[in-house]
């Protein structure tokens, strides 16, 4: 495994957002453009070259509290989460509240911006108490006709899927990608779909009529 040089905190301490697995690195007080860092490679939890057992540990904590909100960022849609961008005052503030504490370094622990960090949490609790009292009103015929025809349109043309097949290979195969990006959809709700979409494609010719 290579040796990781030390965070240059000239160049970091002026940078107030940035990727979740970089300031992970800056935590260990690793510089984050030492790590040939593969998302992918994370997406699909493969061992990733370079770095610490530490490293992916902090990584793996960092990524679950974003996804469930305790970690407050900057874009939390983000298709891949250890890509998405955290406040790195945030994100310090949080690191040094966790039990067990991590160790970090001074440089890192200065950046600490609690106030903000307490701010973003009440903000991201009233963003999620106002939708829940505002449920989103339910699709018309017309929209989901619509998202059924893009899910069908893209199964078809992204990965050759055959509405006209029994069985297809093609939905496991879609279930797997989207799992890599922490989407979770069962291959019976996915077939559900497909097959609902597939009475909205126009028929072939010589079809009409029978």
């Amino acid at each position: 495994m290579a040796d990781n040089k030390s965070a240059n905190w000239n160049i970091w301490g002026n940078v107030p957002e940035l990727p979740l697995w970089e300031a992970v690195a800056l935590s260990l007080d690793i510089e984050p453009r030492s790590i040939q860092f593969n998302p992918n490679n994370w997406a699909t939890r493969q061992k990733i070259d370079g770095v610490t057992e530490e490293f992916e540990d902090r990584l793996l904590v960092a990524e679950r509290n974003r996804l469930g909100g305790k970690l407050p960022s900057q874009d939390r849609n983000y298709g891949t989460p250890v890509l998405g961008h955290v406040n790195l005052g945030i994100f310090a503030a949080w690191a040094l509240q966790l039990t067990p504490r991590w160790q970090v370094p001074e440089r890192f622990a200065a950046l600490s911006n609690e106030e903000a960090f307490t701010a973003a949490i009440a903000a991201a609790q009233e963003k999620s108490t106002a939708a829940t009292k505002s449920p989103e009103k339910p699709l018309g015929t017309r929209e989901r006709e619509t998202l059924l025809k893009l899910v069908i349109g893209m199964a078809i043309d992204g990965y050759g899927y055959d509405p006209s097949a029994n069985r297809s290979d093609v939905i496991p195969e879609i279930c797997r990608n989207l799992a890599t990006h922490h989407i979770t959809v069962s291959d019976d709700t996915l077939r559900k779909y497909l097959n609902e979409a597939s009475k909205l494609l126009p028929q072939k010719p010589g079809k009409s009529g029978m």
